[in-house]
């Protein structure tokens, strides 16, 4: 029997701009009924300019409103926002979505005059995969510096969690805390994508900040030679990296789906959709055959992508030890 994928879809923004403008919705609830477990949203900024480019948080948040199911994974970069803004605006998307949000982490955003070195207003240093992976570590503490028992009625469980700061100190440095409590799934799933051209040596070591590394199709076979050792390891120390291959459907899809579940670390693919390809694979159901025939079949209780995706969240960056936000108060309850 086929091993079964996640399978994703990475759209771009004239096709998202055209579905949530399209009768009554119809098009979005046909994306979210499709069986596709995440939609990527402004993956393209990282390649070229694109055409089209909607801000991925807001044009997420708009497709939060209409669908019920489908994971939503908003493209940033360290490049046009700093990392409090990063965590503050995927952590709104996880409230509002109900914890289906990722994060796809980006070196560049090529829709944007701004950027690294010389022209920000935070750090100088290049935009490179070092300062992505330090942007995440700093994300990822901000992400953990308000429980969200805080909020619980119960003084006796309330009271144990302490709102602490993320005092991270180097590229990015912030202290928090962030105004957001932790969100339904803990945190948004972290995706990253794979840089065959970049030092193999300088990727390997940021691997570790992903829950999700997106593979193109055409740089699998070379990632999976070099990364073996960090994919044995993170999966021997119970927080494996899922690896996704990235990829235009051609004709050979199928042939390649059934070449990719022979890999152990392979667990998903992101279909990479043209402009103007998204209505066609809705009018035509060729997306809903693919995932019925090809993907994961979530459990019922896989409310959140995490949960769907099988990621369990990380013990790292533990917090514990930080200072507390705010002094301590006597809670009694309401």
């Amino acid at each position: 029997m086929p091993v079964p994928l996640h399978i994703g879809i990475e759209l771009p923004g004239a096709d998202l701009l055209a579905a949530l403008a399209s009768p009554a919705g119809d098009a979005v609830r046909a994306l979210d009924a499709s069986g596709a477990a995440y939609a990527v949203i402004g993956g393209e900024r990282d390649d070229e300019a694109p055409r089209v480019a909607p801000s991925p948080t807001v044009t997420a948040a708009l497709l939060a409103r209409h669908t019920r199911r489908i994971g939503l994974v908003a493209a940033a970069s360290p490049q046009r926002d700093h990392p409090y803004n990063i965590a503050r605006r995927s952590a709104s998307l996880d409230h509002f979505s109900e914890g289906r949000a990722g994060l796809l982490a980006l070196r560049h955003d090529r829709a944007t005059a701004l950027g690294l070195g010389e022209t920000s207003a935070w750090t100088d240093a290049p935009a490179d995969v070092a300062t992505l992976a330090e942007a995440l570590v700093a994300v990822r503490k901000l992400w953990r510096t308000w429980p969200l028992e805080s909020l619980d009625d119960d003084p006796s469980v309330s009271s144990r969690a302490v709102v602490r700061l993320a005092a991270h100190e180097g590229l990015f440095p912030t202290r928090g805390p962030l105004n957001s409590p932790a969100t339904p799934q803990g945190e948004p799933v972290v995706f990253w994508r794979w840089h065959a051209h970049a030092s193999v040596a300088a990727e390997l070591a940021a691997l570790r900040e992903a829950d999700v590394v997106q593979v193109n199709a055409a740089d699998l076979g070379g990632f999976l030679r070099v990364a073996a050792d960090v994919l044995d390891s993170a999966h021997a120390s119970g927080e494996p990296i899922q690896v996704h291959v990235r990829t235009p459907w051609t004709p050979a899809l199928d042939a390649q789906l059934s070449e990719w579940r022979g890999h152990a670390h392979v667990v998903g693919v992101t279909l990479l959709a043209r402009e103007g390809e998204l209505a066609a694979w809705l009018a035509q159901g060729s997306l809903a055959r693919l995932t019925s025939e090809s993907s994961v079949n979530a459990p019922t209780h896989a409310n959140t992508l995490r949960a769907r995706l099988g990621i369990a969240r990380r013990a790292d960056p533990d917090l514990s030890g930080h200072a507390p936000a705010f002094e301590p108060v006597n809670k009694v309850a309401a």
